[in-house]
């Protein structure tokens, strides 16, 4: 027996019956075996990586430390919805509808300006989404994790056709990410041409590129 009062059996009922839910949402059928079994060990660690807040990089002390990155979820979230689990991929962009506030008060005049600034999620958010995880480095200045958590919202409404949810939840996330751009690195020429502020092109790139 179980000391919370559960039976063991009834436990891997429930866990059966979870897992078999989640294989009937959809799945994936490849010509080769190997193919095949590396898509389906795929799909299952992307659901084990699920938590009640979004898909962490890593649950281990050794990776990441659980924590959240607005670039590498959506990655994770890709691979949910393409394979038919809409609802266990939503959990990425509520988890930034639900952090939105604190995103916007990070770039709002000392906090306040409603949204009118827009919304910047940090580079490596824990579960309450307030407190920045990294460690001191220029990828603090990144910014292209803005651009992904805005399609991952997109992405979500175009798999699941729910336009209920893109009015309440996924416009909001992308209107914050484009008002940060729009306020933050957009500038604009003479003529009326535009380009992007000094920012990092990619991860692995040097910190501030022209153009990026």
């Amino acid at each position: 027996e179980c000391p919370f009062g559960v039976g063991v059996a009834e436990l891997q009922r429930e866990h059966e019956a979870l897992w078999a839910k989640y294989w009937a949402e959809g799945y994936v059928r490849l010509p080769d075996a190997q193919m095949q079994r590396m898509t389906d060990v795929a799909n299952y660690h992307v659901r084990c990586d699920r938590t009640p807040w979004s898909f962490p990089v890593g649950v281990l002390p050794s990776h990441w430390q659980g924590r959240y990155f607005g670039f590498d979820e959506m990655y994770i979230h890709q691979g949910l919805v393409s394979a038919g689990h809409l609802d266990d991929a939503r959990h990425c962009p509520d988890f930034r509808y639900l952090t939105l506030p604190d995103a916007e008060k990070r770039v709002g005049h000392y906090g306040r300006n409603g949204g009118r600034d827009g919304a910047q999620w940090m580079w490596e958010s824990v579960e309450i989404g307030v407190t920045e995880g990294c460690p001191v480095g220029f990828w603090q200045q990144h910014y292209f994790h803005m651009c992904t958590i805005c399609r991952t919202a997109w992405t979500q409404y175009l798999y699941s056709d729910d336009l209920a949810w893109l009015r309440e939840k996924g416009y909001p996330v992308m209107s914050g990410c484009a008002r940060f751009f729009s306020k933050n690195m957009i500038y604009r020429n003479p003529d009326g041409s535009v380009y992007l502020g000094k920012c990092t092109d990619l991860e692995r790139m040097v910190p501030a590129r022209d153009h990026a």
